[in-house]
Formats: structure tokens, sequence, C-alpha cells
């Protein structure tokens, strides 16, 4: 191996060309995989963990790197690894996050150096169901999400919340108490979720994860808001049951700070996200490595979009909040592609973009 772990060169000028979607400057990602193979603890059984990826993509062998990223995950959520590699756990949540972002661009690599990559693509959708939901069906209770530990962090994005929300007063046109029928789908803003069943109405969320908890933020505050009582009480019970019906498994990086959030309620007279959520006085400045920020930043821009569209004066003035909900319900879909049991062991990543345009010949 030329470099100080496997694709160095490339994964950095990969990191070049996704610099407007990063949460952190490029060369955090680089510096937290060259922490990472200096901790022999994460080496597979075979040896240092980079050497053996290679193995497994000289083999053409896509799964054998999944397999060998996952084992290294599984590690650092074990409560006695910090002590074995001697670190914090902000620490180890930097390593986390750089063999995640570290993922994603092996599967963009592997899937551009297969020379069946367009055959491939050609009948990607052969390999699942397709399905149009209302965000009704997708939170009704009878189905559980589970976000592996595989999942990407969440990330606050205002503008994507704000194209979202600016969508959403589509079903507000004109302050109408009948409005129309027809589905609006949420694709061209936010991603479809792809899932795999994982025992009886239980769904492993493949990708499209962060679209779930967008979409839960985004209720959970609409919820709060709600004038009738009959209603509120119902919401209530819904939204507190929300931690179980997405569940996020791992909890480095504080992603533990959803099920707080979600259970705690709002505070509508919040002026910060630091105490947007009841019960919760969360320090912090900066979101950092504690990407649990995120879910208060997010659900703060949620409370200040629908405050503002509760004046009368606003251009897309709220009347009736509930009937908004109703229809907000009903009107909005998302697509859940469901992968079949013969082809959900044989996916890498499942993305449906590949983002790496342009990769240097290495072998």
């Amino acid at each position: 191996m030329k470099n100080d772990y496997l694709l160095q060169y490339e994964f950095n000028e990969w990191l070049k060309s996704e610099y407007s979607k990063l949460s952190f400057k490029a060369t955090f990602y680089d510096s937290q995989l060259r922490k990472l193979n200096k901790h022999t603890v994460f080496n597979d059984e075979n040896g240092d963990v980079f050497d053996a990826i290679e193995n497994e993509i000289l083999c053409d062998n896509n799964e054998g790197v999944q397999t060998l990223i996952l084992n290294v995950l599984e590690k650092m959520e074990q409560r006695e690894i910090r002590h074995k590699v001697n670190v914090n756990t902000r620490m180890l949540d930097g390593l986390r996050i750089g063999l995640l972002k570290y993922r994603s661009f092996l599967y963009g690599f592997l899937a551009l150096r297969s020379e069946k990559y367009a055959s491939v693509c050609a009948t990607a959708n052969h390999l699942c169901e397709i399905k149009s939901l209302q965000l009704k069906s997708v939170f009704n209770g009878n189905t559980r999400y589970v976000l592996p530990i595989y999942g990407d962090n969440y990330t606050y994005n205002k503008d994507k919340i704000d194209k979202l929300w600016e969508q959403i007063l589509s079903v507000n046109t004109n302050n109408q108490v009948k409005l129309s029928d027809e589905s609006i789908q949420v694709e061209s803003i936010l991603e479809s979720i792809l899932v795999r069943p994982r025992g009886e109405n239980q769904l492993e969320v493949v990708d499209g994860g962060n679209a779930l908890i967008l979409l839960s933020l985004l209720l959970h505050a609409l919820y709060e808001f709600s004038e009738n009582v009959y209603n509120r009480g119902s919401f209530t019970r819904t939204v507190r049951n929300r931690p179980q019906l997405l569940s996020i498994n791992t909890q480095l990086n504080d992603q533990k700070l959803f099920r707080v959030l979600v259970f705690n309620g709002i505070n509508k007279k919040a002026t910060t996200p630091n105490n947007i959520s009841k019960g919760i006085d969360y320090k912090c400045e900066e979101p950092g490595l504690n990407m649990g920020f995120h879910f208060l930043q997010t659900t703060f821009r949620f409370v200040q979009l629908i405050q503002a569209s509760k004046i009368p004066q606003s251009e897309h003035y709220i009347k009736n909040i509930d009937v908004f909900i109703e229809h907000l319900l009903k009107r909005f879909c998302i697509n859940r592609k469901e992968l079949t049991d013969e082809n959900s062991s044989k996916t890498y990543l499942n993305s449906s973009t590949i983002l790496l345009k342009d990769v240097m010949e290495w072998l």
C-alpha cells in the first residue's frame, strides 16, 4: 500500500468534488482514516483492515468489503473499545464519521470499476418493489424502521428544510379548507427510502434514513401546534411512540438525542436550538462532532417556519393547522423501495446516485 491507507489519494480527490455537501473540512475525514489505520484493535483477524479491504476489492467481493467495514463499526459501538484504543468518546465519534464517508466513497469506486456497472444501473429497479406511500402510511405505527450502524449521520441543512417547507405549503393554497386530493411527491427534495425486511413489521433502512428523520421531526413540530384537543392527545401518543417506530442503532455522535427530543416535546418559546426541547438545556454553540445537535437545529427551524405561517399577514398563512396537517398526511407521498429476499444480501450501499465521477487507475 503506497499511502497511509487504501486509496488515500483517490479518497481526497473525491472529497474535493463533494466539498459543498460535507459537514466538515475534507482534511478532517482524511485525518480520521489515518488515525484509524494506526489502531490495531480494529484490524481484521487476518491483519490490517485496509489490506483486507484491498484483497476483497481485488477479488471483486463487494460484500466482503461491506462486512469488513461493518465489523469495524460494530467494534466502535462496544463500550470497552474506548479503553482498548485509549480514546475518549469524541475521538471515537470522529473515527466513525470518517469511516462512514470512506464507505460512501468505496461504493462509488467499486461501482465505476465494475465492467457490469451500466447493466447493473439499467436493471436496478428490478431489484426491489417500489411503493408510493402517503406520510400517514409511512408512520402508521405498524411498521418499525431501524437505522443500522452503517447509516450516515443526520446533518442539518437549512436550504433543504426551507425548500421542503415551501413545497409543503402547496397544500395550503389560498387558505382553502377543502383542498385537492392530488398527491405530491417529495423525491425532488428528499431521497427515496430503500429498505429490506428484518422480522415481522420491521424494516432495515438501507438508504434514505435521513429523509425519515427529517419527516419525523417535521411531524413532531407540526403536532405541537395542533388546536384540536382530541387530535393533540392522538398526536402526543403517536409522537411518543416515534422513537420505537424509528430506531437509531448507533449510540455514537449523540444520536441518542433523537429519542430524548421526540419524547420530551417542544418548547415553542425557545430562542435557540439549545432549548427547543422541553427539559433539555443542551450546551452546544457549534455542532462539531455532536451530531445530535442537528436534530435540535432542524426542529427549531421547523418551529420558526410554522410560527411564521401562523401570522395572518403571512403570504402562506395557515388558517387551520389541523386541516393543514390532515391534508399533508394524505397528499404528500414518498417512494419506499423494498428489496426482495433474493437481492437483499447482494447490495453494497444501494445508493441511487453515483457521486464519484473520475477515479484514477490504482491496480
